[in-house]
């Protein structure tokens, strides 16, 4: 917990967006708090939303607000959006996975050659947004930059480069650091064997590291933790009955 308020505290005198993950009542808008009023922005207005409880009907005009008249029902004075209530403050989106996907930002197809240029320019424009000189990437970190799937897109990317730029201390970033700095990068450690079965379907054979957790198991699968607890339940159920049944 020290090293994450470390962490938070140095992201606090930076202008980054910051993602905090955890379940209920660990404390996630406390760290947002927190991190609002050791910033700069410590004076201006810190404007929480509670995402799953807007309807999505109202969510985008709650968000981003909108023009007089802008569609029937609307109020005759237009309506001031929530980003703009909190400009040059600080907007917290709790719940912010109950956001549809249709609200998501739409971002372009794979272009794995592009990786290494974005990364290098990213770096460089956030270390002169930062006064700090940008770190350098081992050709090992680079390769594994360039194996990662990115599946949270440019978006993602960019992400990445803030922690490398805020939270490196080293002027050379080697492939370790980077696992330090990025939590979301596989790990390499030799794969073990998970049996899952679906409804209607033939059991399926994943390949996933030692060290994968429930949930993220549960993100590869598209399900909820929930629905893996079940399966494995399920699979821990017919292999028993199957031991039963061997002589």
């Amino acid at each position: 917990m020290q090293h994450k308020v470390e962490m938070a505290k140095k992201f606090s005198q930076a202008p980054s967006n910051v993602l905090i993950t955890g379940e209920t009542g660990t404390g996630k808008e406390l760290f947002a708090h927190s991190i609002h009023a050791a910033s700069s922005r410590a004076g201006q207005p810190f404007v929480a939303v509670n995402c799953a409880t807007l309807p999505e009907t109202l969510l985008e005009s709650e968000l981003f607000g909108y023009e007089p008249g802008a569609f029937s029902g609307a109020s005759r004075e237009g309506k001031t959006g929530l980003f703009e209530l909190a400009h040059h403050g600080t907007i917290f989106l709790d719940e912010i996975g109950e956001i549809p996907v249709t609200l998501q930002a739409k971002l372009l197809r794979e272009r794995p050659d592009d990786i290494l240029p974005l990364v290098e320019s990213q770096i460089r424009v956030l270390a002169a947004e930062q006064g700090k000189s940008p770190p350098l990437l081992t050709p090992q970190a680079r390769d594994l930059l360039r194996r990662y799937a990115w599946p949270g897109n440019v978006r993602e990317l960019r992400n990445v480069c803030e922690r490398l730029v805020v939270l490196s201390s080293a002027q050379a970033v080697d492939e370790e650091a980077l696992r330090d700095l990025h939590l979301f990068f596989p790990e390499r450690e030799s794969p073990r064997t998970v049996e899952v079965e679906r409804p209607m379907q033939e059991p399926i054979t994943f390949q996933i590291p030692v060290t994968m957790k429930k949930k993220d198991l549960a993100k590869e699968l598209g399900i909820s933790r929930t629905t893996l607890w079940r399966m494995t339940k399920r699979q821990e159920a017919l292999r028993k009955q199957q031991e039963e049944k061997t002589p």
